[in-house]
């Protein structure tokens, strides 16, 4: 019984670490879709999300920390080096997951641009519908 916490929360985190794996992967192949790019098989569109996670992780992690660094060397606060990493990490993003598409696949680097394009507005509109209907729950409480 003492471990049974323990693997409550490992089942948990499996399955969130998978379903977010399995939202990613078929929110690619869609994209691809709608981007009029061929669409790999889905084993092959798995590894190209698992490489793009890993490799755009690494390269936002380090341009977050130099920023962050920048940051403490100048006396600027903190609170701002986010908006700046998030800012200047979109383009280091867009690179990234545009090159390894294009090169996983055998594909022009335009096709990877427009795949990346069409997945980051779908993401971005899923997260504005997601805070409007946040922001309408807390006016509909204050009424």
């Amino acid at each position: 019984m003492k471990g049974a916490p323990l693997l409550l929360f490992l089942a948990c985190a499996a399955f969130v670490l998978i379903s977010y794996l399995l939202f990613e992967i078929m929110l690619f192949r869609f994209s691809c879709k709608l981007a009029k790019v061929p669409r790999p098989s889905l084993l092959r569109s798995a590894s190209i999300v698992i490489v793009v996670i890993f490799a755009v992780t690494v390269a936002e992690g380090a341009l977050g920390s130099l920023i962050r660094e920048a940051y403490v060397l100048g006396g600027y606060p903190l609170w701002e080096a986010g908006f700046v990493a998030f800012f200047l990490g979109l383009p280091v993003h867009m690179a990234v997951c545009s090159a390894l598409h294009s090169k996983m696949l055998g594909r022009p680097l335009s096709e990877g641009l427009s795949v990346w394009i069409v997945e980051k507005s779908i993401k971005l509109g899923l997260i504005s519908v997601g805070a409007g209907i946040f922001a309408l729950l807390i006016f509909a409480n204050k009424a």
